[in-house]
Protein backbone atom coordinates (compact mmCIF):
# COMPACT_ATOMS: atom_id res chain seq x y z
CA UNK A 1 0.00 0.00 0.00
CA UNK A 2 0.92 3.64 -0.51
CA UNK A 3 2.53 5.01 2.58
CA UNK A 4 1.94 8.79 3.81
CA UNK A 5 4.74 10.64 5.84
CA UNK A 6 3.94 13.90 7.43
CA UNK A 7 4.60 16.15 10.41
CA UNK A 8 2.01 16.99 13.20
CA UNK A 9 2.07 19.86 15.26
CA UNK A 10 0.35 21.79 17.89
CA UNK A 11 1.05 24.79 20.52
CA UNK A 12 -0.94 26.44 23.11
CA UNK A 13 0.06 29.61 24.72
CA UNK A 14 -0.70 29.85 28.64
CA UNK A 15 -0.40 32.48 30.74
CA UNK A 16 2.28 32.43 33.04
CA UNK A 17 1.60 31.15 36.80
CA UNK A 18 4.86 31.47 38.39
CA UNK A 19 7.86 34.46 38.15
CA UNK A 20 11.65 33.80 39.06
CA UNK A 21 12.92 37.30 39.95
CA UNK A 22 17.10 37.06 39.59
CA UNK A 23 19.06 39.96 41.68
CA UNK A 24 22.33 40.64 40.79
CA UNK A 25 24.47 42.66 43.67
CA UNK A 26 27.92 44.01 42.86
CA UNK A 27 30.03 46.70 44.04
CA UNK A 28 33.48 48.04 43.05
CA UNK A 29 35.58 50.80 44.22
CA UNK A 30 39.51 50.96 44.46
CA UNK A 31 40.26 50.04 47.97
CA UNK A 32 39.51 46.18 49.59
CA UNK A 33 37.18 47.21 52.02
CA UNK A 34 34.15 49.34 50.99
CA UNK A 35 33.21 46.47 47.95
CA UNK A 36 32.89 43.99 50.64
CA UNK A 37 31.03 45.83 52.84
CA UNK A 38 28.55 47.37 50.27
CA UNK A 39 27.68 44.02 48.76
CA UNK A 40 27.21 42.71 52.56
CA UNK A 41 24.86 45.56 53.29
CA UNK A 42 22.86 44.93 49.82
CA UNK A 43 22.97 41.10 50.42
CA UNK A 44 21.12 41.87 53.59
CA UNK A 45 18.37 43.59 52.74
CA UNK A 46 17.38 41.43 50.12
CA UNK A 47 17.33 38.21 51.70
CA UNK A 48 15.77 40.01 54.20
CA UNK A 49 12.78 41.29 51.69
CA UNK A 50 12.68 37.83 49.39
CA UNK A 51 12.49 35.93 53.43
CA UNK A 52 9.66 38.05 53.98
CA UNK A 53 8.09 37.47 50.66
CA UNK A 54 8.36 33.38 51.27
CA UNK A 55 7.20 33.77 54.96
CA UNK A 56 3.69 36.10 53.63
CA UNK A 57 2.95 32.72 50.81
CA UNK A 58 3.28 35.65 48.15
CA UNK A 59 6.62 33.80 47.25
CA UNK A 60 7.28 29.78 46.98
CA UNK A 61 11.30 29.62 47.29
CA UNK A 62 14.02 31.71 47.51
CA UNK A 63 18.09 30.99 47.38
CA UNK A 64 20.98 32.60 47.16
CA UNK A 65 24.96 32.70 46.24
CA UNK A 66 27.04 34.27 48.94
CA UNK A 67 28.95 37.62 48.82
CA UNK A 68 32.48 37.06 46.86
CA UNK A 69 35.31 39.10 46.57
CA UNK A 70 37.90 39.56 43.75
CA UNK A 71 40.44 42.25 42.36
CA UNK A 72 41.64 42.85 38.95
CA UNK A 73 43.81 45.16 37.21
CA UNK A 74 42.33 47.40 34.45
CA UNK A 75 43.05 49.66 31.94
CA UNK A 76 41.39 53.41 32.62
CA UNK A 77 41.68 56.52 30.77
CA UNK A 78 39.78 59.25 31.47
CA UNK A 79 39.61 60.98 28.37
CA UNK A 80 41.11 61.66 25.07
CA UNK A 81 43.71 63.95 26.53
CA UNK A 82 44.48 61.87 29.86
CA UNK A 83 47.02 59.58 29.67
CA UNK A 84 45.91 56.17 30.69
CA UNK A 85 46.86 53.93 33.66
CA UNK A 86 46.42 50.74 34.98
CA UNK A 87 44.47 50.73 38.21
CA UNK A 88 43.14 48.07 40.86
CA UNK A 89 39.64 47.91 41.10
CA UNK A 90 38.23 45.51 43.52
CA UNK A 91 34.95 44.04 43.39
CA UNK A 92 32.11 42.09 45.65
CA UNK A 93 29.45 40.30 44.38
CA UNK A 94 26.59 38.01 45.47
CA UNK A 95 23.35 36.79 43.40
CA UNK A 96 19.66 35.92 44.98
CA UNK A 97 17.16 33.82 43.11
CA UNK A 98 13.46 34.75 44.54
CA UNK A 99 10.36 32.38 42.68
CA UNK A 100 7.00 34.32 43.17
CA UNK A 101 3.11 33.31 42.92
CA UNK A 102 1.57 36.27 43.31
CA UNK A 103 2.66 38.52 40.14
CA UNK A 104 1.57 41.70 42.18
CA UNK A 105 3.78 41.14 45.19
CA UNK A 106 6.44 40.63 42.10
CA UNK A 107 6.12 43.88 41.04
CA UNK A 108 6.30 45.55 44.59
CA UNK A 109 9.78 43.37 45.13
CA UNK A 110 11.27 44.56 42.13
CA UNK A 111 10.33 48.11 43.18
CA UNK A 112 11.73 47.17 46.50
CA UNK A 113 15.13 46.05 44.99
CA UNK A 114 15.35 49.06 42.87
CA UNK A 115 16.15 51.33 46.04
CA UNK A 116 18.82 49.28 47.31
CA UNK A 117 22.47 50.49 46.52
CA UNK A 118 24.07 48.32 44.64
CA UNK A 119 21.44 45.93 43.62
CA UNK A 120 19.43 45.12 40.50
CA UNK A 121 17.00 43.05 38.85
CA UNK A 122 19.26 41.34 36.08
CA UNK A 123 15.69 39.02 34.82
CA UNK A 124 12.26 37.74 35.30
CA UNK A 125 12.21 34.24 34.48
CA UNK A 126 7.97 33.23 33.75
CA UNK A 127 7.33 29.63 33.84
CA UNK A 128 3.81 27.14 34.54
CA UNK A 129 2.83 25.19 37.70
CA UNK A 130 3.82 21.44 36.88
CA UNK A 131 0.09 20.25 36.95
CA UNK A 132 -0.53 23.22 34.61
CA UNK A 133 2.81 22.17 31.98
CA UNK A 134 1.40 18.68 32.36
CA UNK A 135 -2.02 19.62 31.45
CA UNK A 136 -0.66 21.78 28.02
CA UNK A 137 1.96 19.10 27.18
CA UNK A 138 -1.20 16.40 27.18
CA UNK A 139 -3.47 18.43 25.12
CA UNK A 140 -0.70 19.67 22.20
CA UNK A 141 0.12 15.91 22.13
CA UNK A 142 -3.20 15.19 21.09
CA UNK A 143 -3.32 18.11 19.24
CA UNK A 144 -0.23 17.22 16.67
CA UNK A 145 -1.34 13.84 16.36
CA UNK A 146 -4.82 14.85 15.22
CA UNK A 147 -3.10 17.21 12.85
CA UNK A 148 -1.22 14.13 11.53
CA UNK A 149 -3.87 12.29 10.46
CA UNK A 150 -5.63 15.64 9.28
CA UNK A 151 -2.64 16.06 6.80
CA UNK A 152 -2.79 12.14 5.23
CA UNK A 153 -6.40 12.53 4.89
CA UNK A 154 -6.02 15.43 2.52
CA UNK A 155 -2.77 13.51 0.90
CA UNK A 156 -5.09 10.39 0.65
CA UNK A 157 -8.50 12.50 -0.81
CA UNK A 158 -6.02 14.93 -3.30
CA UNK A 159 -5.05 11.27 -4.49
CA UNK A 160 -8.16 9.72 -4.82
CA UNK A 161 -8.24 7.81 -2.02
CA UNK A 162 -10.35 7.58 0.90
CA UNK A 163 -8.90 5.79 4.17
CA UNK A 164 -5.48 6.04 6.11
CA UNK A 165 -4.34 3.97 8.72
CA UNK A 166 -1.62 4.85 11.11
CA UNK A 167 1.82 2.40 10.86
CA UNK A 168 4.43 4.93 12.91
CA UNK A 169 4.28 8.10 14.77
CA UNK A 170 7.14 9.38 16.25
CA UNK A 171 8.00 11.91 19.00
CA UNK A 172 10.17 15.11 17.75
CA UNK A 173 14.09 13.81 17.17
CA UNK A 174 12.89 10.10 17.73
CA UNK A 175 12.82 8.96 13.76
CA UNK A 176 15.86 6.18 12.90
CA UNK A 177 17.60 8.39 9.81
CA UNK A 178 16.12 11.69 10.48
CA UNK A 179 18.96 14.43 11.13
CA UNK A 180 18.37 16.44 14.35
CA UNK A 181 17.71 19.85 13.35
CA UNK A 182 16.99 22.78 16.36
CA UNK A 183 14.16 21.28 18.51
CA UNK A 184 10.61 22.79 18.21
CA UNK A 185 9.03 20.67 21.10
CA UNK A 186 9.02 21.78 24.62
CA UNK A 187 7.46 24.89 26.59
CA UNK A 188 8.96 28.34 27.06
CA UNK A 189 8.17 31.96 27.46
CA UNK A 190 7.48 33.46 24.35
CA UNK A 191 8.87 36.58 24.69
CA UNK A 192 12.26 37.05 26.88
CA UNK A 193 12.53 39.33 30.05
CA UNK A 194 15.29 41.12 30.92
CA UNK A 195 16.74 44.15 31.51
CA UNK A 196 20.10 45.69 30.33
CA UNK A 197 20.82 47.61 33.45
CA UNK A 198 18.39 49.69 35.46
CA UNK A 199 15.03 48.02 36.05
CA UNK A 200 13.60 50.95 34.50
CA UNK A 201 13.51 48.87 31.09
CA UNK A 202 12.53 45.51 32.88
CA UNK A 203 9.25 44.30 31.76
CA UNK A 204 7.00 42.97 34.19
CA UNK A 205 3.86 42.06 32.62
CA UNK A 206 3.83 37.75 32.67
CA UNK A 207 4.35 36.38 29.62
CA UNK A 208 2.36 34.05 27.46
CA UNK A 209 4.06 30.56 27.75
CA UNK A 210 4.58 28.42 24.82
CA UNK A 211 3.88 24.85 24.85
CA UNK A 212 4.62 22.84 21.65
CA UNK A 213 4.62 19.18 20.71
CA UNK A 214 6.01 18.03 16.99
CA UNK A 215 5.58 14.70 15.66
CA UNK A 216 5.80 13.14 12.25
CA UNK A 217 3.74 9.60 11.29
CA UNK A 218 3.75 7.37 8.87
CA UNK A 219 0.33 6.48 7.73
CA UNK A 220 -1.26 3.50 4.90
CA UNK A 221 -3.70 5.13 2.07
CA UNK A 222 -6.00 3.55 0.41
Amino acid sequence: MPLVTVQGHAVRHVPAERGTVHVRIKATADDTRSPRERADSAFGAVASLAASAVADGAATWWGADGVVTWSATQWHKPSAHVDGVYLDRHHAAASIDVKFSDVPRLHAFVLDVHQVPDARVHRVEWTLTEATRRDALRATRTGAALDARSRAEAYAGALGLSEVAIVHLYDEGLRPGLARGAAETGVGARNGVGSGGDTGDLALHPDQISVTTVVTADFEVR
